[in-house]
């Protein structure tokens, strides 16, 4: 299997034109989660913040892999797994939906960036070849990935 996520990743940062002279262009659901988080500051809503990425993962009985994220609130912590199918995993990145796509480009981070204002975030995220959903670990355990 290979792994597109890299070098679609570093396409489209060349296709911006970036150069390095300047602040990299920000993805549009990592802007949108960051208005959101100061929206809801301002509003004295405190959201969830992303720790640490604590690396790949793969969830026992699970025909996904993908990456482990903390993050916390206050003084809570909390870790959700970004799951990418192993149908998405092989398959051309641009024939996949774009959120998929986009979790592939960023080790999950764009799918993460979307709960961070949950009270209660999805503690499994599974990307495939229809998109990306979001379940409990008890839900993610009843559904097999696809």
């Amino acid at each position: 299997m290979r792994d597109h996520a890299a070098p679609d990743a570093q396409r489209r940062w060349l296709a911006t034109g970036w150069t390095g002279n300047t602040v990299p262009p920000m993805p549009e659901a990592e802007s949108r989660g960051r208005l959101r988080r100061v929206l809801s500051r301002s509003l004295g809503i405190v959201g969830w913040e992303i720790r640490a990425n604590l690396g790949r993962h793969v969830r026992t009985g699970a025909d996904a892999r993908g990456w482990l994220w903390e993050i916390t609130r206050d003084d809570q912590v909390a870790q959700v797994v970004i799951e990418i199918s192993e149908t998405a995993w092989s398959s051309d990145p641009l024939g996949l939906p774009e959120d998929t796509r986009h979790a592939l480009e960023t080790d999950g981070r764009a799918e993460l960036l979307k709960v961070l204002d949950y009270d209660d975030p999805p503690r499994v995220i599974r990307c495939g070849s229809s998109g990306c959903s979001y379940f409990s670990v008890q839900e993610a355990e009843g559904h097999p990935a696809g």
